[in-house]
């Protein structure tokens, strides 16, 4: 494993640096690229995120992600960038919430193999594509879910729908059912009303017959002591008279 250290301005326009690999170079290479800037002080924002890119000579580009550690950028050389033998123009770029910076442009130098034995043909990798790419069985179970959800909530709606129908005539046939014993109510009431009428008839009825009786007990008592009077009053009247008959002689 070859490691090399080498600097890199995030200010565009100057002359750039030049490193040499060779065609089919892969995983055997590490660079480093210690970013800074020629027009003063620069500080990469924490959680930035780093790549390379690059266009090769037969028009085919690449975008890698890269590691980023301080102002530091680690890129591994990998078989696409090295497919192609010639100059390949790059550069690292910076990113955080959709804001780039773009360092100077610097020169890949891909010497070209002695015997080209190798059946490898370049081809575009950008790093989009090729993260798609990996995670193919995730995206498709993704849709896989995303359809079975999707069933899921129609049939939850129809189940939805005639449940609501169905509480609809539920309630249809509580306020029939209500309205039955409303109706049944107010015809206990009305019987119980006759009833009531009817029993203060008889005990009206009753109440008249009791006071006439009594009335006739009155009377019927009223007489017997009248009569008890009159009886004593005669009694009184011999005795009065025998007294005086006796005080006389």
């Amino acid at each position: 494993m070859h490691t090399r250290t080498i600097p890199i301005d995030i200010v565009p326009g100057g002359e750039p640096p030049v490193i040499n690999v060779s065609q089919y170079d892969k995983g055997s290479r590490i660079f480093d690229f210690v970013l800074f800037s020629s027009d003063g002080e620069f500080e990469i924002p924490s959680g930035a995120t780093a790549s390379i890119n690059g266009m090769k000579p037969d028009g085919n580009g690449f975008d890698y992600t890269a590691t980023l550690e301080g102002n530091t950028v680690t890129v591994e050389i990998t078989e696409q960038m090295a497919a192609v033998a010639g100059r390949v123009p790059c550069k690292i770029e910076i990113e955080k919430n959709n804001t780039k910076i773009l360092t100077e442009k610097f020169i890949l130098k891909v010497d070209r193999a002695a015997l080209d034995i190798d059946a490898l043909s370049s081809e575009s990798e950008v790093r989009q594509l090729y993260e798609i790419h990996e995670n193919m069985q995730e995206i498709i179970g993704a849709a896989e879910t995303a359809q079975a959800a999707q069933e899921a909530a129609e049939a939850a709606q129809t189940a939805t729908s005639e449940s609501a129908q169905a509480a609809a005539r539920s309630a249809q046939a509580a306020a029939e059912s209500a309205q039955a014993a409303a109706q049944a109510k107010t015809a206990i009431d009305e019987a119980d009303l006759d009833s009531k009428l009817e029993s203060i008839d008889t005990a009206t009825s009753n109440g008249v017959t009791a006071v006439n009786n009594a009335r006739e007990n009155a009377i019927g008592v009223v007489d017997s002591k009248a009569q008890e009077v009159a009886g004593l009053k005669v009694n009184a009247e011999g005795v009065a008279t025998q007294a005086l008959a006796k005080a006389n002689n």
